[in-house]
């Protein structure tokens, strides 16, 4: 399957409506490379790909500049069963390619490594110190994705109390990752938020995303705005 027949597909299978909603959630700068594929079929296309055994051959294939070239990309690398070392051969090329939220996010996911200590450092030390946002940003949903274990706990909050970055998809990804750390370790968190290791804002949004989850009851709703009252209160 060449470049030229993939890209064929991914603007026969377009749909100019979706893509009118689609690109109201994106950032701005990648509007317009968006051709509005759904990603059932972005996912089912990645799938054929690897079934056809040519996978390694298109991973071995430039990125491509679009939306849907992108997410085809990281969800092949995804699926394709090669072995960690061969992933991390083609990982590098698909985190630069990174611009956007939503295929950082949804390829994050189905990352996974065999060998998780070993990937974590790897990730953590070609990633972890980098000022780019989207490297931290896959830095983070990795976290969220394959690690929110309570031995990698110490780790994640060392990482995230450090990060220097003011970028909104750095601080929502920060503020989600430690909403979901919240409901498997609860008084960690809490004490997290509370030793004053995040900016304000942060600690404002991963309140408010917790209030939102619903893996909570009303009691721990209600302790949770009262420590958000409390922060503003400080701020």
């Amino acid at each position: 399957m060449e470049n030229f027949d993939v890209k064929s597909e991914l603007m026969r299978m377009a749909e100019e409506k979706y893509r009118t909603f689609a690109i109201k959630l994106l950032p701005v700068n990648v509007r317009d490379g968006v051709l509005g594929v759904r990603l059932p079929k972005l996912r089912d296309m990645a799938k054929q790909i690897v079934k056809s055994g040519r996978g390694e051959s298109f991973l071995e294939q430039d990125v491509g500049a679009l939306f849907e070239e992108k997410m085809l990309y990281g969800m092949v690398l995804g699926y394709i069963p090669l072995s960690d070392a061969q992933k991390l051969c083609f990982l590098p090329k698909f985190v630069a390619c990174l611009d956007n939220w939503s295929v950082c996010d949804s390829c994050c996911a189905s990352l996974n490594f065999n060998d998780k200590a070993k990937f974590w450092n790897w990730m953590m030390k070609n990633y972890a110190h980098s000022s780019l946002p989207y490297d931290l940003r896959f830095v983070l949903v990795m976290m969220l994705n394959h690690y929110c274990q309570k031995d990698y706990l110490p780790d994640i909050l060392a990482f995230v109390g450090k990060i220097k970055s003011q970028d909104y998809y750095v601080e929502t990804a920060q503020a989600w990752l430690l909403s979901m750390l919240y409901i498997r370790f609860p008084c960690e968190i809490e004490e997290f938020l509370l030793c004053k290791a995040l900016r304000n804002s942060t600690c404002l949004k991963t309140i408010q995303k917790i209030i939102e989850s619903r893996q909570i009851n009303d009691v721990v709703r209600q302790k949770m705005r009262d420590l958000r009252h409390q922060i503003s209160a400080k701020s």
